[in-house]
């Protein structure tokens, strides 16, 4: 599946106020490139800084944004390190919480519960923690956190065992092997798969998705400048109310307007072309 970025138009619209100005954006989470790639496009005198952890990402962007050589830098960190490569105020921002198409759709990666794969799960193929040693070395009651708090799994401990006993007799080692465990155990049938939040948690424990978020909002806002606005895009409930928490706190200092009062969704015709977009949510905040 080719890469599709969420909520493009909205975000472009966000960003209108730069006009034909100089004004430097950093994309902070540049996956496949596509919102750099709009915003290089649209605003012809715009430089972007970008940062991403995966190599691959990095690799395909350079590619797909090679035109833009000279008004777009990409550095390889996580962003909530950004301060270790930015010294400087910059005009606007967009985070996208998202995982690329590619990264679920590479079968290697480990994403996906319908993979033959190893667990893997790591968007920096250098980080030491992956899905195997979640699954196989974490005990009873550091599963059962993972799952209640980053899965909002609500009875999890059926799975947990089931996990256990397997793991006695073989490491459970695919993504489908799990997957297949968490099927005969997990009560629930909906429209939603019952591994889908079981990989979701171990995801956001594998790469420390929570807590980048949380350094990075606390760091962001003492590098925009006036009128600048930070765009950020998130996909569960967790990170939306991190960032909802965090846009209130400096609406409330007085130096911040939130733009968007509610959370900016996909339409249905984005999510007819692109289902992943469906739990998208985009707020928006401005330095005023």
């Amino acid at each position: 599946m080719t890469h599709i970025p969420v909520l493009l138009k909205e975000v472009v619209r966000n960003f209108q106020y730069v006009g034909n100005d100089k004004k430097l954006i950093c994309d902070f989470t540049l996956g496949g490139g596509g919102h750099s790639l709009k915003l290089l496009t649209d605003f012809p005198n715009v430089q972007i800084i970008a940062f991403d952890k995966d190599d691959s990402a990095i690799e395909k962007a350079e590619k797909k944004l090679g035109k833009f050589a000279d008004r777009i830098k990409i550095f390889k960190s996580d962003f909530s390190d950004f301060d270790k490569f930015l010294n400087c105020k910059i005009d606007g921002a967009i985070v996208d919480l998202g995982i690329s198409s590619f990264q679920i759709d590479h079968e290697e990666r480990g994403f996906s519960f319908n993979s033959e794969a190893m667990l893997d799960m790591r968007m920096d193929r250098e980080s030491k923690l992956t899905a195997y040693h979640v699954v196989n070395f974490y005990d009873f009651l550091q599963l059962q956190k993972i799952f209640k708090t980053y899965g909002e799994i609500k009875m999890p401990n059926r799975v947990i065992k089931a996990i256990i006993e397997a793991r006695k007799k073989k490491s459970i080692e695919t993504c489908k092997e799990l997957a297949d465990i968490i099927l005969r155990s997990f009560k629930y049938r909906g429209k939603i798969h019952p591994a889908t939040r079981f990989f979701q948690a171990i995801r956001i424990e594998v790469n420390g998705e929570l807590s980048s978020l949380e350094k990075f909002l606390n760091k962001i806002f003492n590098f925009l400048n006036k009128g600048a606005r930070l765009q950020v895009i998130s996909f569960h409930s967790l990170e939306d109310r991190i960032v909802k928490r965090k846009f209130r706190e400096k609406a409330g200092e007085g130096d911040f307007n939130i733009i968007t009062k509610r959370p900016v969704v996909p339409d249905e015709d984005e999510i007819g072309l692109n289902p992943r977009s469906r739990s998208a949510k985009l707020r928006v905040i401005e330095h005023v």
